[in-house]
């Protein structure tokens, strides 16, 4: 679960609820909601990290296991029309794998939509792909294994 993920990393970074909510201009409901959930709207996400001292990408990899593509947070709305494409796929091929109109795969590829996490696998997965999170210090350049 995401929830858990970030409150891990809220606690490595020796952070409060209130501290992380502080530097995202938000209330300490909200950090503490998002800590609860399983899904979060991506960029919520990324101010979270970045409060966190963290940052997220996201591994892509095909049914064999074998590396395709890293996707980071600041790009990744440019990057999922050009990886559709890679694979052959048209919006409205993608839409029917994903279970979505093809208008919300088109939000989604133009940046129009609030992309959630859940959102993004089933991108992904509609592709044919798989999706792996990894989380590295905004510092170093060495990322945690993937989750």
């Amino acid at each position: 679960m995401i929830g858990d993920i970030l409150k891990s990393l809220r606690k490595r970074a020796g952070a409060s609820q209130s501290e992380i909510a502080a530097k995202m201009g938000v209330s300490r409901e909200r950090v503490k909601n998002l800590e609860a959930s399983n899904n979060a709207v991506l960029s919520v996400l990324k101010d979270y990290l970045d409060a966190c001292g963290t940052r997220l990408s996201f591994g892509i990899f095909d049914n064999a296991g074998n590396y395709a593509a890293t996707l980071g947070l600041e790009s990744i709305k440019e990057s999922l029309s050009e990886l559709r494409k890679k694979r052959s796929l048209t919006q409205a091929g993608l839409s029917c794998a994903m279970g979505l109109s093809r208008s919300r795969v088109e939000q989604i590829e133009n940046g129009t939509e609030n992309i959630k996490l859940d959102t993004l696998y089933k991108y992904i997965k509609g592709c044919g792909l798989e999706l792996r999170l990894a989380i590295k210090p905004l510092t170093s350049g060495n990322a945690s294994p993937p989750l």
